[in-house]
């Protein structure tokens, strides 16, 4: 398998996709890439994503009204009950 620069994949004939795929997922690895291409690691942290916040009750609470607020007009066709952006 080869990457061309234009970040096409270029498989050889008689090769599955499925193998393919496993070679791709091997070298989508920080690591693997700097290897492949002699370019230094970032210094970035490899931690997971901290996970989003959960809205806190007075949030959820503006979100509710915000929808039912859009809801609302939207049934009777009046905007000046929409929120202010």
């Amino acid at each position: 398998m080869a990457i061309l620069r234009d970040g096409h994949v270029r498989v050889p004939r008689g090769s599955s996709a499925l193998e393919a795929a496993d070679e791709l997922v091997v070298l989508a690895t920080p690591q693997a890439y700097a290897k492949l291409t002699g370019q230094p690691l970032e210094d970035t942290p490899n931690d997971p994503p901290a996970p989003p916040s959960t809205p806190t009750p007075l949030e959820r609470l503006k979100a509710l009204w915000s929808r039912m607020t859009v809801r609302e007009a939207r049934q009777e066709k009046v905007t000046d009950k929409l929120p202010d952006a």
